[in-house]
């Protein structure tokens, strides 16, 4: 037997597993759109465990690197360029 509970700990889905030879399962189940936010559990007669669910956040700049030679051999250090930039065009003061 399978059962998810949510971060509420309101059981969501209970389900009877079909044990391959080896002991394993397959399940799929979609997450509403609308699930509350925060650590889920998936609980068996094996055990448990945690995932968690959390909102997207766009970031708000990105960092661009490339490597000023194609290869480097220990001990020497390897040379970057990085460009960080807002998503908005700006560039970041002193690169922070």
């Amino acid at each position: 037997m399978l059962t998810l509970n949510d971060s509420q700990y309101k059981q969501i889905l209970q389900k009877s597993l079909n044990l391959t030879e080896n002991g394993t399962f397959e399940l799929t189940y979609e997450i509403p759109k609308d699930a509350k936010l925060g650590t889920y559990s998936v609980v068996t007669d094996g055990g448990s465990i945690n995932f968690g669910i959390e909102a997207y956040e766009k970031p708000e700049f990105e960092v661009k690197t490339e490597a000023l030679a194609p290869s480097v051999l220990a001990p020497a250090q390897a040379k970057v360029s990085v460009q960080a930039k807002y998503y908005m065009g700006m560039n970041m003061p002193s690169g922070q």
